[in-house]
């Protein structure tokens, strides 16, 4: 809303997806169909400042892969610059977490916990809902981030982010893995404050 959606400079913003379900682009369970009713369509941004996933154009694997050549066409550039750099370094990414401490598409138990390598993976996603593959970036991409913003809200998740806030090095929940290079901000409602 105005304001604020004038103040920044649609032109020189890129967007990118933190995960993605694998659904259609038009199914309300898709990240990128909330993006579009809720910021994209309000703003000025150049479609091809958008890089969404394109969750359902192969296999789960496929799509990562895929995904993960945008981001790395994308900030090639900057790892030329630093070759240190071997994870790209969003501006921003905004995070929510889950009734289970996940966020983006980590979930508890699973397996893409522990890449190291990867920038994008694909996650079976069968205990979350809807119970659909997924595809996510992994904790050391997201790390790198500059700034890490998490959006909360409900009671019911109001004990794991205690648990999160009080002790995040020691709790196992995968929210409590976001540690970036730069801030880390927590927006919470009443509910889950």
């Amino acid at each position: 809303k105005e304001p604020q959606a004038s103040r920044v400079d649609w032109q020189r913003t890129h967007l990118f997806w933190g995960d993605e379900r694998c659904v259609p682009s038009d199914s309300p369970d898709s990240n990128y169909a909330l993006a579009l009713l809720s910021l994209i369509s309000k703003v000025d941004v150049p479609p091809s400042n958008i890089h969404r996933i394109l969750a359902t154009t192969g296999t789960p694997k496929a799509v990562a892969a895929g995904y993960e050549t945008t981001l790395r066409e994308f900030f090639q550039p900057s790892a030329e610059r630093d070759p240190s750099k071997t994870f790209p370094s969003f501006d921003l990414v905004l995070l929510g977490m889950g009734t289970d401490g996940h966020t983006a598409s980590l979930f508890p138990g699973d397996v893409s916990l522990g890449e190291k390598t990867s920038w994008v993976v694909a996650v079976e996603g069968t205990g979350a809902s809807p119970p659909v593959p997924r595809i996510t970036l992994t904790f050391p991409a997201i790390n790198e981030a500059k700034c890490v913003l998490f959006l909360v809200s409900g009671s019911r998740k109001l004990k794991i982010l205690q648990e999160i806030l009080n002790n995040p090095h020691t709790v196992t929940y995968p929210a409590a893995r976001v540690q970036p290079a730069g801030k880390l901000l927590w927006f919470v409602d009443e509910g889950s404050a």
